[in-house]
């Protein structure tokens, strides 16, 4: 809950600074970068907001170590994310466009695993793959 609440503020305080950045026709590479970092930080709320509400159901969860589960499952893939978007912008290290492959990279998985996230939210018991279905 705390890093939701850190998530957002963050958010808001980026987005003051982003009003005047206008990314649409952002060309330079630096504008980019904060582009990319701005679009990061709007995805990694929305999976912050997701996986809260997929804690949220596994309280009442039949399985009684599912919200354990999951949270080694989200820690692990944090992990893999960061590693994965590290290796896919090694390339560009060093470089002034690297910032923004990178969080390109982290973008677009944060954006999957939030799709993945929500299909818990309203997939059913008779789905076999379900730790989040209600009771019924």
């Amino acid at each position: 809950m705390l890093r939701l609440v850190f998530a957002v503020i963050l958010l808001v305080l980026s987005g003051v600074a982003a009003r005047a950045l206008d990314c649409k026709t952002a060309s330079d590479q630096t504008s980019l970068n904060q582009c990319s970092d701005k679009d990061f930080k709007v995805a990694d709320a929305a999976l912050n907001a997701v996986y809260g509400q997929v804690v949220g159901r596994l309280a009442n969860a039949a399985a009684s170590d599912a919200k354990g589960l999951l949270t080694t499952a989200q820690r692990d893939w944090l992990a893999f994310r960061d590693a994965e978007c590290a290796f896919r912008a090694s390339d560009s290290e060093g470089g002034s466009m690297h910032p923004m492959v990178a969080l390109g990279c982290k973008t677009q998985l944060t954006q999957d695993r939030t799709a993945a996230l929500k299909r818990y939210l309203s997939c059913k018991a008779e789905d076999g793959d379900c730790p989040t279905a209600a009771a019924d």
